[in-house]
């Protein structure tokens, strides 16, 4: 299953509901390339990360995986090409809204590549993508779901009033199925 939440932010940016979320234009290809590489791997905690990225942190830096996971696992979307960054006169990096938009989309479009990753590892995790865009720069990154561990205010991604946020979690049918038989 597959559910995907925003801030009011973002859904007006993307012209949610009106319209749909303009990706038919997106080419994400590069950076697909760049960012995740050769897919998605899993260390001995069973912690989720895509190869060629460090993820040597020592406990003390994150409490839980989660945290470990989002801090390998990010991206700055505003490094891309495709992305214009200016600096105002105070020496501030700034990204126009058009730019910002972009990474939104860019974000999406790579969130639907790592949940088809993770559908190709044997246990098929539940994976959460996150993409935050603002008028400094943009984020894409991604964990495994568990419970009582958090990156993210899911309920309260309004209160993130300086970002435009998109979270896109992929439930696999059988994590889905159980979590109802247990709620009933």
């Amino acid at each position: 299953m597959i559910t995907v939440r925003m801030n009011d932010a973002a859904a007006e940016a993307l012209g949610f509901p009106q319209h749909d979320l303009g990706l038919a234009g997106v080419d994400a290809a590069d950076l697909q390339r760049l960012l995740l590489g050769g897919g998605l791997v899993r260390d001995g905690s069973g912690a989720l990360f895509a190869p060629g990225y460090s993820h040597e942190l020592s406990p003390h830096d994150h409490m839980d995986l989660t945290g470990v996971e989002c801090d390998s696992n990010s991206r700055h979307l505003d490094d891309h090409p495709d992305v214009v960054v200016s600096i105002d006169d105070l020496g501030r990096p700034r990204v126009g809204r058009d730019h910002q938009i972009h990474m939104l989309r860019q974000g999406i479009v790579l969130s639907g590549t790592v949940h088809a990753l993770a559908r190709r590892l044997p246990d098929r995790p539940p994976v959460r993508c996150i993409t935050a865009a603002n008028e400094t720069n943009g984020t894409f990154r991604f964990h495994q779901i568990r419970a009582g561990e958090e990156w993210i205010r899911l309920d309260d991604l309004d209160g993130y009033v300086d970002e435009m946020i998109v979270v896109i979690d992929a439930t696999p049918p059988a994590l889905e199925l159980g979590r109802r038989n247990n709620a009933l």
